[in-house]
C-alpha cells in the first residue's frame, strides 16, 4: 500500500526531491542515518531559541518539536530524520 500511495503523489504537485530520496527508505524500513534526529532536534532548538528570543510564537514548530522530542524518547534519536514515521505508527497517524 504504502508503495502504491508513493507512486500515486510522487509524480504530481506533491512529488518532491526529499520524498523520493526518503520515501523509500521509509518503506524499506531503512532507518539509517543521513541526518541524525538528535542533530535535527538540536537545530530545531536553536530555531525555537532564536523565536523566543524575538518575542515570536510559532506554533507548529512547537508542535513539530514536540513530536521530534518524542521519537528521541522512543529510542530513535540516532535514526534518520526519517525515523518520524515512528511517531506517526505509534499515534495511529500513519
Amino acid at each position: 500500500m504504502q508503495q502504491k500511495t508513493y507512486e500515486t503523489i510522487r509524480s504530481g504537485a506533491a512529488g518532491s526531491a526529499q520524498m523520493d530520496a526518503f520515501m523509500p527508505k521509509m518503506i524499506a524500513g531503512d532507518f539509517n542515518a543521513t541526518f541524525y534526529m538528535k542533530h535535527f532536534i538540536k537545530d530545531l532548538g536553536i530555531a525555537e531559541d532564536e523565536i523566543k528570543s524575538r518575542d515570536f510564537k510559532l506554533e507548529i514548530l512547537d508542535q513539530f518539536l514536540k513530536q521530534c522530542r518524542q521519537v528521541e524518547a522512543m529510542g530513535y534519536g540516532d535514526e534518520g530524520t526519517q525515523s518520524l514515521l515512528h511517531w506517526y505508527e505509534k499515534n495511529n497517524v500513519a
